[in-house]
Formats: C-alpha cells, structure tokens, sequence
C-alpha cells in the first residue's frame, strides 16, 4: 500500500511542475528578448538551417519574417496560396536582428516576396539609449 505522505509529495511535485517548467521558458525567452545582440536568436536560427537542409524548398517563395506571432498564424498558407510560403518566426526579434541574419534567414531562400511582421515593443524595448 502507497503511503500518504508518499501522496501528497508526488501530488505536490507533480502540480508543481507545469509552473516551475512555464517560469524556465518565460526566463529563457526574456533573456534572449532583452539581449540587444542580434546572436539572441542564433538557436532559432540553427533550428532553421536544419530543418530547411533536409527540406526540399520552393522556387521563389513568400516569406513571412518576424515576431513570435508569425509562428503562430497557421492558416497564413492557405490564404496565400498558390504560390508557397515559408514562415520564420523568432521569438521577440526586432527589424535590426531580422536585417543582421538575413542571409542565413531570408536570403538563400531566393524570396519573391517578403513580409516583414514586427513586434509591438519594435520601437522601445531592448533598445539600449539612455533618455537625454
């Protein structure tokens, strides 16, 4: 028979997993949205590159560049089709991040169109001024 103290430690552990595991991914990407080097986003990026060297890619693509967000509009293809369409989503990235990697991002693809989706904070988060 499982003891009752036994219980209530696995029930407490395992109810504490799902926030301790949200505050690891929230630490992460605040981390790499407050870094102003554009190498913030150099494992999205990798994960790019590997996916799209065992992938066959399109002649002249649309591609959709930005924020989280572009991750997240899935039916983004289906509105644009016929012609295909690749999406490439990084984190928190700004214009700057987007502009720094466009050649291992965006460029080797041979875009016939690019759409560029920025952040809300493009204009004042992660920028490293001071106020005069």
């Amino acid at each position: 028979m499982i003891s009752w103290k036994f219980l209530r430690v696995l029930c407490t552990v395992l109810l504490l997993l799902p926030p301790v595991h949200l505050a690891v991914l929230m630490t992460r990407e605040t981390r790499e949205t407050m870094d102003h080097s554009p190498d913030a986003w150099a494992r999205e990026i990798e994960a790019y590159a590997r996916a799209d060297a065992h992938a066959s890619l399109p002649d002249q693509p649309i591609v959709v560049v930005g924020w989280r967000r572009v991750k997240l509009w899935l039916d983004l293809p289906q509105i644009l089709a016929p012609r295909p369409v690749i999406m490439r989503g990084l984190g928190g990235a700004i214009i700057e991040d987007i502009a720094f990697h466009y050649m291992r991002l965006i460029g080797y693809l041979h875009p016939e169109i690019v759409v560029l989706l920025p952040d809300n904070s493009e204009f004042h988060l992660r920028d490293n001024k001071n106020a005069p």
